[in-house]
């Protein structure tokens, strides 16, 4: 059976709106990194767009961190990706992605 943490991503996945979730972190207050890092593994998992409006979500580095990502067969555009790469990563994992050019000035 699938785990409470596992119906609730797919709960906040289904009906995401990112700012709804904003408006619940006040200053000081974050999501915690596993969280943040399995809200985004959940969508990549699902095949859902990695949009602006969902990715806007880790704009905020203090309040939603991300340290492990794995990103697979997904397409992430520039405005995207320059919002994700603001984390500092421990491990970053990209197989077969539709990037735009900017990610891979980053990388090198």
């Amino acid at each position: 059976p699938s785990s409470l943490q596992d119906l609730c991503l797919q709960t906040v996945s289904q009906g995401f709106d990112s700012s709804d979730i904003l408006v619940g972190l006040y200053d000081g207050l974050s999501l915690p990194t596993e969280l943040c890092e399995r809200l985004l593994q959940y969508q990549v998992q699902q095949e859902r767009d990695l949009d602006s409006h969902f990715v806007s979500l880790f704009e905020d580095t203090s309040s939603t961190r991300l340290k492990r990502i794995s990103l697979r067969q997904c397409t992430l555009r520039e405005n995207e990706a320059e919002i994700l790469f603001r984390h500092e990563f421990k491990e970053l994992e990209l197989i077969k992605m539709k990037v735009g050019l900017f990610i891979f000035i980053i990388l090198y």
